[in-house]
């Protein structure tokens, strides 16, 4: 008889054991798929903040290659800006140039002279010839006087600019010539 009540223990024990490994499979299976449900909704809401993200990326990328075509605009405009100036800038050395000499010339009295006319209004052709001949005499001779002596003292007199990269190409034999050798200074 205590065999039977042993089997019988047995045989519940293991009824009630293969209850409780049922138990926790389904407990486990339960758990299982609230874990997956979980992660799902997890992964959804990092998709959309993802996507939130490279909107915002995108949009980023837009301005900056709108910026990058805006720089690259004005630099256009600025090295257009920049060689006009260059051009400018040599016109008003050719007209500062030019404006010297017409005030050096009105500052020669010959040359004032020369330019007046009678009540008529006009100056008569001899008197005009030799005021003309006179005022030219002048004027070549105060250049002269003003002009320096020689090639090098020309060069260095000069400001940096046009003329004096001309000057420069044009004479540069003899203004070497003299660095060469300075004592012997090459009248121009």
């Amino acid at each position: 008889m205590s065999k039977i009540q042993t089997r019988r223990e047995i045989a519940d024990d293991l009824a009630t054991a293969q209850a409780e490994v049922e138990a926790i499979r389904i407990e486990r299976d339960e758990s299982i798929e609230a874990n997956r449900a979980e992660l799902e909704t997890v992964k959804a809401d990092f998709q959309v903040q993802i996507d939130a993200l490279t909107a915002k990326a995108d949009e980023q990328v837009l301005k900056i290659n709108d910026l990058a075509n805006r720089a690259e605009s004005a630099e256009a405009s600025l090295i257009e800006a920049n060689a006009k100036a260059v051009e400018f800038e040599a016109e008003l050395a050719t007209s500062k140039d030019a404006l010297a000499k017409a005030a050096s010339a009105l500052k020669n009295p010959a040359v004032t002279d020369a330019t007046m006319t009678n009540a008529d209004g006009v100056l008569p052709a001899a008197q005009a010839d030799a005021e003309a001949d006179a005022a030219e005499l002048a004027a070549k001779e105060a250049a002269h006087a003003a002009a320096p002596k020689n090639i090098v003292e020309q060069y260095e007199a000069m400001e940096q600019g046009p003329e004096r990269v001309k000057f420069w190409n044009e004479n540069k034999r003899k203004i070497m010539a003299h660095y060469d050798n300075p004592k012997n200074e090459v009248e121009e």
